[in-house]
């Protein structure tokens, strides 16, 4: 588990522009650097902050995320912690972010209870 507290986790999302709910723990964080700058965050939070974030993502990107489980590919694949793969029932979903030189992929379960459950962002720059 990752505190989303400290400086360099703090420093990414501000970097991507992502504005987490108060209930939300980031269970894996991953970045890389380079040509084409990238992070996956693991994300666990309760249902009705998920549905928050989704609205804050959709406000920012101007339009709806459509969600589907044929796009999980977006998420890239599997390392360490990162296992978006082996995730049973995930639908994932992308939209353009930063006026479109950056895209956002997002996958959710949609059929997720009143409890915690787990967002899978993977941020890139296009």
């Amino acid at each position: 588990m990752h505190d989303s507290s400290t400086p360099a986790t703090i420093a990414l999302l501000q970097r991507i522009g992502l504005d987490l709910p108060a209930s939300a723990t980031i269970e894996h964080v991953a970045s890389e650097a380079g040509m084409d700058d990238s992070a996956k965050l693991m994300i666990v939070m309760s249902a009705s902050d998920r549905t928050l974030l989704l609205h804050r993502i959709s406000q920012k990107a101007g339009r709806d995320i459509t969600f589907s489980a044929d796009d999980n590919f977006l998420l890239g694949s599997d390392s360490d912690a990162w296992r978006s793969s082996r995730t049973a029932g995930l639908q994932t979903g992308q939209v353009p972010w930063a006026h479109g030189t950056e895209s956002l992929n997002v996958g959710i379960i949609p059929a997720a209870n009143s409890g915690r459950t787990q967002v899978f962002v993977f941020w890139h720059q296009t």
